[in-house]
C-alpha cells in the first residue's frame, strides 16, 4: 500500500541549518540561492540545460504548456484532481476526457485515438497514485498523430 496523506519529515539539524541559512541571507523568494543551487544541482543531475522550479503542479502545467505553445483540444482523464483540467481552462485549452482503466485507474491508451481531432495538440496523462501510465503506448499514439505528451505526476 502507498502511504498517500503520510507527510515526509527531513532531518530537525539539517532542516535547522536550511532555515539558519535562509535568515542569513534574508532572501525568502525570488530565485534564491537554495533554489538557484536547487535547480543548479537537479539540472546537472538529470542532464538538462533548462530546469525551473515551481510554487505548484498547477504553475508546473501552465508553463508546460506554453513552452509547447498548445492550442485546441488536449486529452486528459477525469480521474485526477481538479487542477489537471482546470489548468487547462486558464491557459484556454479545452480538455477532452479519456475514459480510465479500471485496473490502473489511469487514461486507457486503448481508447485515447477515438478522441483525436484536428484540433487536439497534446495528450495530458496522469499516474495515479504512484501506478505510471503506459507511456510507451501513449508515446506511441502521440507519435503517429504528431501531438505533445505532458504528464501531470503531482499524484505520485
Amino acid at each position: 500500500m502507498i502511504p498517500v496523506t503520510k507527510a515526509y519529515l527531513p532531518n530537525k539539524d539539517k532542516y535547522k541549518g536550511y532555515i539558519d541559512s535562509i535568515f542569513e541571507s534574508g532572501q525568502l523568494t525570488n530565485s534564491g540561492p537554495l533554489l538557484q543551487k536547487l535547480e543548479k544541482r537537479l539540472a546537472e543531475y538529470l542532464g538538462v540545460k533548462h530546469l525551473i522550479c515551481v510554487a505548484n503542479g498547477s504553475l508546473a502545467l501552465q508553463v508546460a504548456y506554453k513552452a509547447l505553445g498548445l492550442k485546441g483540444e488536449v486529452i486528459t482523464t477525469p480521474f485526477s484532481f481538479a487542477a489537471t483540467a482546470s489548468t487547462l481552462l486558464w491557459e484556454g485549452l479545452t480538455p477532452k476526457f479519456c475514459d480510465i482503466d479500471a485496473e490502473t485507474f489511469n487514461i486507457n491508451p486503448s481508447l485515447i485515438e477515438s478522441h483525436i481531432t484536428p484540433s487536439t495538440s497534446a495528450i495530458l496523462p496522469v499516474h495515479v497514485f504512484g501506478n505510471p501510465c503506459e507511456v510507451e503506448k501513449i508515446q506511441d499514439i502521440a507519435d503517429k498523430h504528431g501531438l505533445k505528451v505532458i504528464y501531470d505526476a503531482a499524484h505520485v
